[in-house]
């Protein structure tokens, strides 16, 4: 006599403690910054996060970042997944530092780029936060949300 186990899983979960996802973190950021029609930019990903955000690796699941390549422009925009349920506030407020980081360096530097940074968006949903220095923060995170469903 045998005995047969069967476990069945969902192959689209969107609890980060899962990680098993249709789209990374860098297809999502880069879907956005198409339908947005941002151009010129440089993908960082998640081996030079340190570069960038206050963030150890264990809190991240997957980076995607998107600086503009034009100098003095401030334009970013970018998606972490957090690794647990727990690192969600860690991941957030890594990128709200960065933000007020950047928000001081732009603050004598451009008026209008100083703008862009002082209306940025930092959104989270099912683990993943999001955020974006653009013309266009509202549709930005429109299309996050939107990608997250």
């Amino acid at each position: 006599m045998s005995l047969i186990c069967l476990a069945f899983v969902s192959c689209s979960s969107n609890d980060p403690a899962t990680g098993a996802y249709e789209q990374n973190a860098a297809s999502k950021v880069e879907a956005i910054a198409s339908k947005l029609e941002i151009k010129d930019y440089s993908l960082i990903s998640k081996p030079q996060m340190s570069l960038h955000f206050v963030l150890k690796e264990n809190e991240v699941a997957d980076f995607a970042y998107l600086v503009s390549d034009t100098e003095g422009n401030a334009d970013e925009i970018g998606i972490i997944q957090a690794s647990s349920k727990d690192t969600i506030s860690s991941v957030k407020d890594a990128v709200g530092e960065h933000i007020s980081l950047k928000e001081s360096s732009y603050r004598t530097y451009s008026n209008t780029e100083y703008a862009k940074i002082s209306t940025s968006v930092i959104l989270e949903k099912n683990g993943y936060v999001f955020f974006a220095v653009c013309d266009q923060p509202d549709k930005a995170g429109k299309l996050f949300e939107q990608s997250i469903s």
